[in-house]
């Protein structure tokens, strides 16, 4: 299972939120994914869920996929997973944290 594989994570919330990560092989070819639907809740939410589901399903070590880069088509996300969640945005502490805990031992 050596090489890159690229995870990407995408949502939306125009009625019920959904959210779907696929990995792909160096190559391009399809590995596996998912897709999460329920909920009405804002596409930010959706996107941590998302990456979080990304991060757990099997989708990284746990599957034997130790070179993965995940990408995400919210900047926001990006942005605030990138620094350390503040207790000030109770709407996303816990999923800031969470997906934090994970991205280390699993991402680049």
């Amino acid at each position: 299972m050596a090489g890159l594989r690229s995870l990407l994570i995408g949502s939306t919330s125009q009625t019920a939120s959904s959210t779907a990560g696929f990995l792909h092989d160096s190559s391009g070819s399809w590995l596996k994914g998912f897709i999460f639907e329920g909920g009405y809740f804002s596409s930010l939410k959706a996107e941590f869920l998302g990456i979080f589901n990304g991060a757990n399903l099997d989708m990284g070590c746990s599957a034997g996929y130790h070179n993965v880069i995940m990408e995400s088509d919210s900047k926001l996300a990006v942005d605030k997973l990138k620094k350390s969640p503040a207790v000030s945005d109770p709407d996303y502490f816990v999923m800031i944290a969470s997906c934090r805990s994970l991205l280390p031992r699993q991402w680049r």
